[in-house]
């Protein structure tokens, strides 16, 4: 009985060997176009999670990594979101966004080569509120910038 229960099992075995030995396909979305066309494609993202938004958008910028291809279980996402608003009304967005809470950078967040988004040192000056009410996601936080008025707004799956 052993014998036939362990010859479908080293043959699974050495099947998914390969599947896991690969590293997962990445397909990217990035918001593009002018700069109107990525403020109109933004505010309805955002909009999904919210009923109205704090002030009007001056800028935004949008990528969204897949990895995996949902096939072998779900697909995990990255999203990387930046945008401006007027740095008056900075503190409108803050007062939507909850108390601020203490964030360290996870190790595994890689680098993100934009010029939209802030490298790991300017990130650590920044104050993180939770940024479910932007993302939809738990996993997530946003990053305020009250004096250029930018808000960095990081997500992920698990």
């Amino acid at each position: 009985m052993s014998r036939v229960l362990l010859v479908p099992f080293v043959l699974l075995s050495t099947l998914f060997t390969g599947c896991f030995d690969n590293k997962p396909e990445e397909t990217l979305f990035e918001l593009v176009g002018s700069k109107e066309e990525r403020i109109e494609a933004l505010n309805k993202i955002l909009l999904r999670e919210n009923e109205s938004l704090p002030s009007p958008l001056r800028n935004a910028y949008l990528l969204e990594v897949k990895i995996g291809d949902g096939r072998m279980g779900p697909s995990d996402y990255q999203t990387y979101c930046s945008f401006e608003v007027a740095p008056s009304e900075i503190e409108r967005w803050i007062e939507d966004l909850g108390a601020p809470i203490e964030k360290t950078l996870p190790v595994e967040m890689p680098e993100l080569d934009r010029f939209w988004w802030p490298d790991r040192e300017t990130l650590k000056q920044l104050a993180f509120h939770p940024g479910k009410s932007l993302s939809g996601r738990v996993n997530s936080w946003a990053a305020i910038d009250p004096k250029a008025g930018r808000i960095h707004v990081y997500s992920f799956t698990l």
